[in-house]
């Protein structure tokens, strides 16, 4: 909902921005500027579970397995950390968040203002 809002006000900014006067001439920019604020932010937030759990499961990995397990007992700990994922937030059913998601937001919002652009 809020990517839509995004590209809502942007367009009206834009193409609809000589036509503004008064108290609209402030909210499309208002609501367009803390949409995009809050798209970023709240993504941004969603994405620092995927990237600390990686952190962690990467550490966990290289640098205290080996040096915590006998010979004997490290094969199944290692199968068993390797089969370890690191946490998703997910978003619908398939997409889920990762370190890329609040640029991918932002970059769709601004490919759907330039096509609303071009259309009208």
């Amino acid at each position: 909902m809020t990517m839509v809002a995004v590209i809502c006000n942007f367009y009206m900014i834009i193409a609809l921005g000589s036509q503004m006067l008064g108290p609209e001439l402030f909210l499309f920019p208002n609501i367009a500027f803390t949409s995009t604020v809050v798209l970023v932010v709240h993504t941004t937030v969603l994405s620092q579970l995927y990237v600390s759990s990686k952190l962690v499961t990467d550490v966990v990995k290289k640098q205290v397995l080996p040096k915590l397990l006998a010979k004997n007992e490290r094969k199944w700990v290692e199968k068993h950390c390797l089969s370890c994922r690191p946490l998703k937030c997910y978003i619908g059913y398939v997409n889920y968040v990762d370190e890329l998601a609040p640029l991918n937001f932002v970059n769709f919002c601004i490919n759907q203002v330039v096509n609303l652009l071009m259309l009208g």
